[in-house]
């Protein structure tokens, strides 16, 4: 998606948007995920310091192969309340469901 570069698409379309908190003192920003131009860029939002300080959440995933892992994240609670937020801001016409579009 050339025009949103913090939009990650895999190859089912599946999309992402990639975040970071807001810039503080000597910070890079924009920042850049690899060195080529038109590759993938953080996008700064207000909430992202709640993020880096809200309450751990740990849980166990297993890949399709079996294979176990420690996923450690943000609180869930944290999490909605953040989605909320930016599916009102950051929402493009191709990351929401066909069943919440009105005729």
């Amino acid at each position: 998606m050339p025009e949103q570069k913090q939009t990650a698409i895999n190859a089912t379309g599946f999309e992402i948007d990639v975040i970071r908190r807001m810039t503080i003192d000597a910070d890079p920003h924009p920042f850049k995920m690899s060195d080529f131009e038109d590759d993938l860029w953080a996008v700064q939002i207000s909430d992202g310091n709640k993020m880096l300080g809200s309450r751990r959440f740990s849980q166990v995933i297993v890949s399709e192969t079996g294979h176990m892992a420690v996923m450690d994240t943000m609180s869930p609670t944290l999490f909605v309340a953040l989605k909320k937020r930016l599916s009102k801001s950051m929402r493009t016409p191709a990351m929401v469901s066909p069943a919440f579009i009105s005729p």
